[in-house]
C-alpha cells in the first residue's frame, strides 16, 4: 500500500507542541532524600526516641544522665531513618527510570513527505501516524485511512477488539472508547493498518486522565504504621504511667518510710525544704523509666528487614518503590484483581502437550521422536515469530503474538538441520478466523497444509490423529477427546490444538470442510 501523506513540516511540529502541548504524561513530583529523611522521621516510634533523645541529652547537661547514652539513641534513630529513605530513594530512582525507558518507544509519522520513526514523547497534535499490527497508539485520534483492529485493555480491562474505520468528513471528536472511528493512547493494534492523525496528546488523552486519576489517589496508613502508632501510644502511656508511680512511690519512701511515719518528723522533714531534691530526683527517676521504656532497636531493626526483602524481591524482578510495600503485602486479607482471577508474570508459557491418543506429555522433550518433529514443524513453519539470535545463547521469539513467542519457546529455538520444503501460502491467524494455515512445499513435490488455532476451529473434520510414531492412526473418539480438553480449560489452560491436511485451505469455509489429521492439543497458562 503506497501512501503520499506530507504530514506536518519542522516549523508545524513546534508550533502545534506550543499551542496543545507535548505528548509526555505529567509525573507526580517525587519526594527528594531529605524529604524522605524528615518523613521518616515522624515514624510514631521514632518521634519517641527523638524525644527521649533530646530529655537525655537535657539531664547529660547537667551531669543527671551519661552521655553514651544519648548517642546510642541518636545512631539507632540515624540507621533506622537512613537505611529506610536510602532504600525508599533508591527504588524511587529505579523507578522513574524504567518509565523514562518505557517511553523510550518509536513510532512511524508521516513528516515533510516522510515516514519517519520518532519517539512517542514528540508526536504532536495533527501528526499523521501509521499503526500497523503489533503498535500501540501514541495518542488519540481519528482514522483517515485504512483499517484496524485494536485492543484498548489499557483503558477499558476488555480484551474484546475494537473495529476502527475511517472517519467521515463531519466527525467530531469524542471521549467515548467505542467510537468506531477514534484510536485512543494506550490501544494495542492487534490486525490491520491504518493512518492516523492525532486530536489529542499527553494528560489530554484519555490515557493520561487516567493517569492523572490515579496518581492522585489519597494516601492510607499502612498496618505496619497503625501497628507502631499503637504501639507507641502503649509505650507512651505505660511509660507515663509507671514513671509516674515510681516518682510517687521514691517521694512515699523518702518522706514518710525512711521517716517511720512519725508526722513529727515529716513535718520537719518539709520545713526544712528536704523533699526539693527528693522532688527533682523523682522526675529524674520517672524521665529514666519513660526513656527505657522505649525500644531504640526496634525501628532499626524494621528498617533492615524490609530493606532485606527489598532486595531479595528485586532478584526476582520484583521493584517495591516504598518499604512499607513489603510489609503490607504480608498483611492482606483480601486481595482484588481483575476478572480473570488470577495475578501472573503477564507471559504465556506452554506446558502440556496431548496427542489424539489422549496421551499427555508434561514436557517438550517427553514427546516421542517422530510426533514431536512433526510438531516443531507445525509450530515453526506456522508462525508469525521471527527468532533473535543475536545473542549467542540467548535466542528468543519476537513479532507475532503473546501465544505464538509461547509456543516457539516451548518446541525450542534450535534451527533444523536441514529444510526440504517451502511455504507456498499463508493464513496468518487473527481473533475472527481463530486459526492460522500454512501451505508447504514439501519433498519429492508433495504439498502439506499446517494448521494452528481453537480446537473448535481445528478439529471440525478431523479424521486421524498422528501417533507417537509419526503414522496416521483412525481418530475413533472425538467425543472423549472433546472432554480431555474441556477439562484443560477448566484447569485454567489455553488450548491450541496443532493438526495437517493434505488438502489447501483458503477461507474459514475451507478449515470446516477439508479432512485433518490431529498432531497434538497444547496447554497453555
Amino acid at each position: 500500500m503506497r501512501y503520499e501523506y506530507a504530514g506536518l513540516s519542522s516549523s508545524e511540529v513546534e508550533d502545534s507542541r506550543r499551542r496543545h502541548g507535548s505528548n509526555r504524561i505529567t509525573a507526580v513530583q517525587i519526594e527528594g532524600f531529605w524529604d524522605k529523611f524528615i518523613g521518616n522521621l515522624k515514624d510514631p516510634i521514632i518521634f519517641i526516641l527523638v524525644v527521649a533523645l533530646a530529655i537525655t541529652a537535657a539531664l547529660a547537661a547537667f551531669s543527671l544522665a551519661q552521655w553514651y547514652e544519648g548517642v546510642g539513641i541518636a545512631v539507632a534513630v540515624a540507621i533506622a531513618t537512613s537505611v529506610a529513605t536510602w532504600s525508599e530513594f533508591k527504588n524511587e530512582t529505579s523507578f522513574r527510570r524504567l518509565q523514562e525507558e518505557a517511553s523510550q518507544i518509536d513510532v512511524n509519522v508521516f513528516r515533510e513527505g516522510h515516514i519517519r520513526s520518532v519517539i512517542i514523547g514528540d508526536i504532536v497534535v495533527g501528526d499523521l501516524v501509521l499503526l500497523q499490527t503489533g503498535d500501540k497508539a501514541p495518542a488519540d485520534g481519528r482514522v483517515i485511512h485504512g483499517h484496524v483492529k485494536v485492543n484498548q485493555a489499557a483503558l477499558t480491562g476488555e480484551t474484546d477488539t475494537q473495529d476502527k474505520s475511517v472517519a467521515p468528513a463531519a466527525y467530531q471528536a469524542t471521549a467515548e472508547l467505542a467510537n468506531p472511528h477514534a484510536v485512543f493512547s494506550g490501544s494495542v493494534v492487534e490486525d490491520g493498518e491504518a493512518v492516523v492523525q492525532v486530536d489529542a496528546v499527553g494528560d489530554k488523552t484519555e490515557y493520561g486522565k487516567v493517569a492523572a486519576e490515579l496518581q492522585e489517589r489519597e494516601e492510607r496508613e499502612t498496618p505496619l504504621k497503625v501497628k507502631l502508632s499503637m504501639l507507641g501510644n502503649g509505650i507512651s502511656r505505660f511509660g507515663y504511667i509507671g514513671g509516674t508511680f515510681i516518682a510517687f512511690a521514691f517521694l512515699f519512701k523518702n518522706v514518710f518510710i525512711d521517716n517511720q511515719f512519725d508526722m513529727a518528723k515529716v513535718g520537719e522533714y518539709m520545713r526544712e525544704l528536704q523533699i526539693l531534691p527528693d522532688a527533682v530526683n523523682a522526675l529524674i527517676l520517672a524521665i529514666i523509666i519513660i526513656v527505657v521504656a522505649v525500644p531504640e532497636g526496634l525501628p532499626m531493626m524494621i528498617a533492615f528487614v524490609l530493606s532485606l526483602n527489598m532486595r531479595k524481591l528485586l532478584k526476582d524482578n520484583v521493584l517495591v518503590r516504598k518499604l512499607v510495600g513489603i510489609e503490607t503485602s504480608g498483611s492482606l486479607n483480601i486481595l482484588f484483581c481483575d476478572k480473570t482471577g488470577t495475578i501472573t508474570s503477564g507471559q504465556m508459557e506452554a506446558i502440556l502437550f496431548m496427542g489424539g491418543d489422549r496421551v499427555s506429555h508434561d514436557s517438550f522433550d517427553a514427546i516421542p521422536t517422530k510426533l514431536r518433529e512433526l510438531a516443531t514443524t507445525s509450530v515453526r513453519e506456522n508462525t508469525e515469530c521471527v527468532v533473535d539470535a543475536s545473542e549467542e545463547g540467548k535466542e528468543r521469539a519476537l513479532g507475532g503474538n503473546r501465544v505464538e513467542r509461547a509456543l516457539m519457546s516451548f518446541v525450542g529455538f534450535d534451527p533444523s538441520p536441514t529444510r526440504s520444503h517451502s511455504i507456498l501460502s499463508k493464513i496468518p491467524f487473527n481473533s475472527s478466523n481463530k486459526f492460522s494455515a500454512t501451505r508447504l512445499d514439501a519433498a519429492q513435490g508433495a504439498e502439506l497444509t499446517l494448521l494452528k488455532g481453537a480446537p473448535e476451529v481445528v478439529l471440525q473434520n478431523c479424521t486421524h490423529f498422528h501417533d507417537g510414531e509419526g503414522r496416521v492412526q483412525p481418530l475413533t473418539d472425538i467425543a472423549k477427546l472433546n472432554g480431555e480438553i474441556d477439562d484443560l480449560s477448566r484447569r485454567a489452560m489455553r488450548v491450541i490444538a496443532l493438526a495437517t491436511s493434505q488438502e489447501s485451505v483458503e477461507s474459514d469455509h475451507d478449515v470446516a470442510q477439508v479432512e485433518k489429521v490431529l498432531v497434538g492439543i497444547i496447554g497453555m497458562r
